[in-house]
């Protein structure tokens, strides 16, 4: 029998958040077509499995209903809490080994005892596009006011993701995703999907649409919105001055992003950067809880 613990992440005052699967592993990872079948049946975005090493360190997997992916932000922010939950923690830094590198994630304890991850990112790569290939990306959205003043692009911390900045934050949740067209594009491109966003008041809006890989949307991406902070910082800086929610240095840009508002499940997710002799250093973090627990009595590791 298998326990996958459900853990939503990014939580909004206790509500929200993207439901991730936990399967931790006593031994060595089973074969991929299981890890694969197991999400699958989940039919969670994705499905993280853990198993900790010797060293108190932890390598970490993770699988949509579709696929293997290198790194995904939310699982893992729900594997450390499974883990904190149940005193296996030695530390307040976690060192993960993924498949898109040794990543750490920090735990943080508030006076109140309440509880925060911070995912550490590996430093960006943004790549620029051409009229035709953004006309392309475009094409897969209907009701699209894009946000001229701010270009598209693709970014990656580990997983590659098309950058869409969108008027307002009304005309952010107006938008229509084509998911056939989507996926064609995210293949051609080599990229997970689009995550698209608006700059509004106090904060940062967005939506993340992964067709290509099962997921129609996200209600919250940690390496998404880990992308869209370097971002922000490289092109958007000025349009964030006004934000009150907004903290900025030399070096340093932190904000809020909320996501997840079109599907009811409004998730939080912390973001920060740090740029260091142009090196951008991104994080995330958020807050997370305990939904349930699903037995797979027919399977076993």
């Amino acid at each position: 029998m298998i326990a996958v613990k459900i853990i939503n992440s990014f939580t909004y005052n206790h509500k929200g958040g993207n439901p991730a699967g936990v399967v931790c592993l006593d031994g060595d990872f089973p074969a991929d077509q299981t890890m694969l079948h197991i999400a699958n049946i989940i039919g969670l975005s994705e499905t993280a499995f853990v198993r900790k090493h010797s060293d108190g360190s932890y390598r970490m997997r993770y699988f949509t209903p579709e696929a293997e992916v290198p790194l995904c932000g939310h699982a893992t922010l729900a594997a450390c809490y499974d883990r904190h939950l149940n005193n296996d923690l030695s530390g307040s830094r976690i060192h993960i080994e993924t498949g898109a590198g040794s990543i750490h994630v920090d735990r943080v304890v508030s006076p109140d005892g309440c509880v925060h991850f911070w995912m550490a990112q590996p430093s960006p790569v943004f790549e620029t596009l051409s009229f035709d290939e953004t006309s392309r990306i475009t094409a897969c959205f209907q009701s699209l006011k894009q946000n001229n003043h701010l270009p598209i692009c693709i970014g990656s911390t580990g997983l590659r993701d098309i950058i869409i900045p969108v008027e307002s934050r009304d005309a952010l949740n107006d938008v229509i995703m084509l998911p056939s067209k989507l996926s064609a594009v995210s293949k051609h491109f080599d990229v997970t999907g689009a995550h698209l966003f608006a700059i509004e008041n106090d904060a940062v809006y967005a939506r993340n649409f992964a067709p290509l890989y099962g997921i129609d949307e996200e209600s919250a991406t940690g390496t998404s919105n880990g992308v869209l902070i370097s971002y922000l910082q490289k092109y958007a800086l000025s349009a964030l001055t006004a934000s009150t929610d907004v903290k900025t240095s030399q070096n340093t840009l932190q904000c809020t992003v909320l996501q997840g508002e079109t599907m009811g499940k409004l998730s939080q997710i912390l973001t920060r950067v740090v740029s260091e002799s142009a090196v951008q250093h991104p994080a995330v973090g958020g807050s997370c809880l305990t939904d349930h627990t699903v037995y797979l009595c027919d399977l076993t590791l």
